[in-house]
């Protein structure tokens, strides 16, 4: 029989130690090009992760880089008020691929004030390669 998505048995869940233990070693490495002032604690599939950067003292690729490469963790949006920077994302419970992914500015409705911070959504490229 030809094995395919629906005849392969499907790969047991990660467990939520194991998701909280990559995140502690991404924030680790976070910490090393990052001024790190908030960020989620507990892994909670019910409830979105986070971080709170300092937007001046940090390298953002740098942490961009990192958090890509937690393949267990999904960045959806990035928020820039111009003192910091909070990226949040969704907790995964299998492992995914790493995709090339591009960042995306949300535009502001015109009657949002300019002092609004600057909101850039996450895009994947799925159907590339």
């Amino acid at each position: 029989m030809t094995e395919n998505m629906s005849t392969q048995a499907a790969a047991p869940p990660i467990t939520q130690r194991e998701v909280r233990e990559e995140w502690n070693a991404m924030m680790e490495r976070v910490r090393e090009v990052a001024r790190v002032y908030e960020y989620s604690t507990e892994v909670d599939t019910q409830r979105p992760g986070y971080l709170i950067l300092d937007a001046t003292r940090s390298d953002i690729a740098k942490v961009e880089s990192i958090l890509f490469w937690n393949l267990l963790f999904i960045p959806r949006s990035r928020v820039d008020d111009g003192k910091t920077i909070e990226i949040s994302g969704d907790w995964l419970k299998s492992w995914r691929r790493y995709t090339p992914w591009s960042l995306v500015a949300e535009e502001k409705p015109r009657y949002i004030s300019e002092k609004r911070p600057e909101v850039r959504v996450y895009r994947y490229g799925l159907g590339e390669g």
